[in-house]
């Protein structure tokens, strides 16, 4: 069999364009990462031919949903000191286009020890070098664009920890 296609793509809101997106492949699929963006509609056709014959396809159309982009925007603690609690408050705000709907997501707090000391990297067999998973916090509410939510926790330290450490909280 020696057809080929012509794929033709473009936005709800662009002409139809007079060159295909992809010329004479052989191909029945097509990958097209890159070529599409959230928040558009686009139009679609392709034409199929051989040595003998032609045939275009009905023009279709699909439309790519907004998503949510969520972001921690300012995380403020208290002191950390082993054996102790300590206080930890963040924003998550969604900037992206898209709102998060009701769906369920969580926030992880996470304790990441500091094992770069100036340019040079630092391993001590005595030191925790895995981050530690501190607490998961259910989100608060649904965001819509530009919308964001701030939270607290408190967390009591373990007895044992020493050292340099990042506080990292992601959603």
């Amino acid at each position: 069999d020696n057809a080929r296609y012509n794929l033709y793509l473009w936005k709800a809101v662009e002409k139809v364009p007079v060159e295909p997106i992809v010329a004479g492949t052989r191909s029945l699929e097509y990958n097209l990462s890159g070529k599409c963006s959230y928040g558009n509609t686009y139009y679609w056709y392709v034409e199929a031919y051989n040595n003998c014959e032609y045939f275009c396809s009905d023009t279709l159309s699909f439309s790519i949903g907004s998503m949510p982009d969520l972001h921690v925007t300012s995380l403020e603690t208290s002191d950390a000191i082993a054996g102790e609690e300590m206080t930890i408050k963040w924003n998550v705000r969604n900037d992206g286009n898209g709102s998060t709907g009701d769906v369920r997501w969580n926030d992880y707090i996470w304790l990441v020890p500091d094992v770069f000391v100036g340019t040079s990297s630092v391993y001590m067999d005595t030191q925790n070098t895995q981050a530690r998973l501190l607490k998961t916090v259910a989100n608060m509410k649904a965001l819509a664009p530009g919308e964001s939510y701030e939270n607290e926790v408190t967390i009591s330290m373990a007895d044992r920890v020493y050292g340099n450490y990042w506080l990292i909280v992601t959603s």
